[in-house]
């Protein structure tokens, strides 16, 4: 049964979804190269031709072999729904730890966005009371997470020039839909809090969010957000989300712009400036020396290095970092986080003295 947003209501973990066969695959492989070692060479074969039948099993059962083409929902009619029936709360004080942070609940805002919003709420939240001698920080997670994936870089923030702020949102939204309603978010603080300085961190998908948000701000005339720190984003896509709108029924809204070469993804590669302004993008990206079935390329684990690194970003960036750390792990890697803490010190410190 579908609300009138037209997302469904009831929770979706019974249905054979494409990345949840991703994820048991990913898992057998690495039980049947475990199993390789513990056996000696002389069965590595056979092990891999076990992850390679179940493989085959997963993905047929996924995707269901259905194979007609998939449309992307419409766009307009899912703006109106959500902007517009459905409330997000911008300034509302709410605890890292809260259970409505926890991965239960991401999990819904993906697969079931509405179920989340209805269940913990969805919004920009504070962490602690706002305080207008410090700098906010706002944290925006990937793709079926929530805030509680920047604990480590937000427990390292320097709180004497620092204040963390969240966003918690359902992650199933189409992103030109996220980015919207981000933006007015936004606006409704700075309007109530007139803070004239703004940092924003992000990760994977979060990025794109994040870079979506920006270019319509610069478009509006604003100039208040003075940094942009993206964590493995995936620029250029990811070739599983493609394949999850073509073969799955009832596809997730955002994998149609997470999908290569979609709108969305093109529109992110005008550069970050607007009369004058221009807002410094400082990347960080991760890699990992493994083996996957699932990646075969050169990647974090999740995200391949040529979506993570495509020429454009690299030209437009201020600096690229590299990290031998996984797709979540870099947000708690050690030697990022000591980069990053000293990033937001030097931005900070390149404002007028009023804002340092």
């Amino acid at each position: 049964m579908k609300s009138r947003t037209g997302f469904r209501r009831t929770a979706t973990r019974g249905l054979p979804h494409y990345a949840r066969a991703a994820e048991i695959l990913e898992f057998s492989y690495n039980h049947a190269c475990s199993c390789s070692r513990r056996l000696g060479s002389a069965r590595p074969r056979r092990a891999i031709a076990y992850t390679l039948a179940i493989l085959v099993v997963t993905q047929a059962s996924a995707c269901g072999f259905a194979r007609s083409p998939r449309v992307a929902p419409d766009l307009a009619d899912a703006q109106t729904a959500v902007e517009h029936s459905v409330h997000f709360t911008a300034g509302k004080i709410r605890e890292l730890g809260n259970p409505a942070f926890d991965r239960s609940n991401a999990n819904d805002g993906l697969w079931s966005p509405l179920t989340m919003i209805e269940k913990v709420g969805a919004g920009i939240y504070f962490l602690e009371p706002y305080d207008p001698k410090r700098i906010p920080v706002l944290y925006i997670p990937r793709m079926g997470c929530t805030p509680r994936d920047f604990q480590n870089m937000i427990e390292s923030l320097d709180r004497s020039r620092f204040q963390a702020w969240v966003f918690h949102y359902p992650t199933g939204l189409r992103m030109r839909v996220v980015v919207r309603i981000l933006h007015r978010l936004v606006d409704e603080l700075r309007q109530k809090h007139g803070f004239d300085a703004l940092f924003v961190t992000a990760h994977s998908a979060g990025g794109l969010v994040s870079r979506g948000y920006l270019k319509a701000m610069l478009r509006n005339g604003d100039q208040f957000v003075k940094l942009l720190v993206t964590f493995s984003s995936p620029w250029e896509g990811h070739r599983w989300a493609a394949v999850g709108t073509q073969y799955m029924f009832s596809p997730v809204p955002s994998w149609f712009d997470l999908s290569p070469g979609s709108e969305f993804l093109m529109s992110l590669r005008e550069p970050l400036q607007h009369s004058g302004h221009s807002i410094p993008h400082y990347v960080f990206f991760g890699f990992r020396r493994t083996t996957s079935i699932v990646m075969t390329e050169s990647s974090d684990g999740v995200i391949a290095m040529a979506s993570q690194l495509p020429l454009w970003v690299q030209e437009q960036a201020e600096r690229c970092w590299g990290f031998d750390a996984g797709h979540t792990g870099i947000l708690s890697n050690g030697a990022a986080l000591k980069r990053y803490d000293s990033l937001l010190k030097l931005e900070a410190d390149r404002l007028p003295r009023s804002r340092r």
